[in-house]
């Protein structure tokens, strides 16, 4: 806090009086700012201790098995969590060329899925999770609610890339959601 001593005067020219004039924190709001980021910060450390197993997995290029029409630049190899045997590849971000074709509640939990088809060719290559079940966000995933099937999709490893890589990098580090939606 800063204080403005003022000497009080009136007509006959006393000045004994003195009042002070307390004005707030000139940096409050930064400070204000400050602690809102070590939650944030609080928040992404939490989040890597839940997302650490998954920082060192390589990222793949996905296409389209039947049309080769580029589907994501951000796969991961990954398994559903109700069927460990099958081998799905997913992504958080960057889709293209797919659209929702059909919307249903699964068969194993209850959550909500859209299937998406190739915009190419109309091929069935994956789903969407539309809305998760609470067992489901409760449950120990890497936070992926776009997979697509192993079967469908032609899938390339990127040289010397990441998760951990793309989680820590600078046009990444101040976004709202990483690795989890």
């Amino acid at each position: 806090m800063t204080f403005n001593n003022q000497r009080l005067g009136n007509n006959n020219n006393d000045t004994n009086s003195t009042a002070i004039s307390i004005t707030p924190y000139p940096h409050m709001q930064d400070f204000v700012l400050y602690l809102q980021d070590i939650e944030k910060l609080s928040q992404e450390i939490e989040k890597l201790k839940k997302f650490k197993r998954y920082l060192n997995k390589s990222v793949f290029n996905l296409n389209c098995k039947n049309c080769l029409l580029k589907i994501s630049e951000r796969g991961m190899k990954s398994y559903l969590l109700f069927d460990s045997s099958m081998k799905f590849s997913a992504s958080i971000d960057q889709v293209y060329n797919v659209s929702t074709i059909n919307e249903y509640e699964n068969i194993n939990c209850d959550c909500l899925i859209g299937d998406l088809g190739c915009t190419g060719c109309g091929t069935v290559v994956g789903y969407e999770i539309r809305q998760p079940c609470l067992n489901c966000v409760m449950s120990n995933h890497n936070g992926h609610c776009i997979c697509f099937d192993g079967e469908c999709i032609i899938s390339s490893e990127i040289e010397n890339l990441n998760w951990g890589k793309i989680y820590f990098s600078p046009d990444n580090f101040h976004s709202n959601e990483r690795l989890g939606r």
